[in-house]
């Protein structure tokens, strides 16, 4: 059974794909899991009913995060983290914090002010002792000392992997898991496989960021949920193992990540 650790379903559905369809596609593809990740307070309501609808409707195992994401920044509100807090605390779903992070690749406000989001949303993890999912985008050498600085309780999950080998040590040294998206099946992406096949099989896990980074053979069309199979594919090739057993320890790493029962 496949536990897809990052997908955006209300910003899949955007695509005009019916939640229907994509969740019984996920399903076909033995996808059970799925942690539904927050991009922002308004998005969270969106979610919340959405997700309400297509677990009592399909069964599938949906969970989800609370939290506000770096390209917010620069346009806060009053009260925003107050707000995160009491969506987490007030919805039995939620297991994590996030996404929440650094992204220096995009113009979204002064590196001070993205830090002391990220920080800020850290405390609140730690008060709810829950784990938090990290973004992270050409913000290695600052995410690192963030981290190392306010530490976590419950660690986390750094999402979308796409760095190499001297940044996961780094970060695997601090606790956290590490999660690989379809661009991990990309021809000129040699130095997240190498890290693919570095991280300890109790530490790495799968997802597909949908509705974006399909893996190679769905590339350029809007990912979902059941693409995750052809990631799990590649890494099971690129790591020398069954599927069946990459499957199995990435929803247990999951599992343990996240502090829930076993699913399967």
């Amino acid at each position: 059974m496949l536990f897809d650790t990052h997908c955006h379903l209300s910003l899949v559905i955007k695509n005009k794909i019916d939640i229907n369809y994509i969740i019984k596609n996920a399903l076909n593809k033995s996808v059970t899991s799925i942690f539904d990740i927050s991009a922002g307070i308004a998005d969270f309501v969106i979610r919340r009913a959405l997700v309400k609808e297509v677990t009592e409707k399909h069964g599938c195992t949906i969970y989800l995060s609370a939290g506000i994401p770096p390209y917010f920044c620069d346009k806060r509100i009053p009260g925003d983290i107050d707000e995160v807090k009491e969506q987490a605390e007030g919805e039995k779903s939620v297991v994590g914090i996030g996404e929440i992070g650094l992204d220096y690749f995009h113009d979204y406000g002064e590196k001070s002010q993205q830090i002391s989001l990220f920080i800020e949303q850290i405390e609140v993890a730690n008060k709810l002792n829950l784990p938090i999912v990290v973004h992270t985008r050409e913000a290695d050498a600052d995410l690192v000392e963030t981290l190392k600085h306010h530490q976590t309780l419950k660690n986390g999950i750094i999402h979308c992997f796409s760095s190499g080998i001297p940044t996961v040590k780094k970060l695997l040294d601090l606790g956290f898991y590490i999660s690989f998206a379809g661009n991990v099946t990309y021809k000129k992406s040699g130095r997240i496989q190498d890290a693919a096949g570095y991280v300890p099989d109790d530490r790495y896990l799968i997802e597909t960021d949908s509705p974006y980074l399909s893996p190679a053979v769905y590339r350029g069309k809007p990912n979902e949920p059941a693409y995750i199979a052809e990631t799990a594919i590649f890494l099971a090739g690129l790591r020398g193992i069954e599927l069946e057993f990459l499957a199995d320890q990435t929803a247990e790493n999951a599992r343990m990540v996240l502090g829930i029962g076993d699913e399967k």
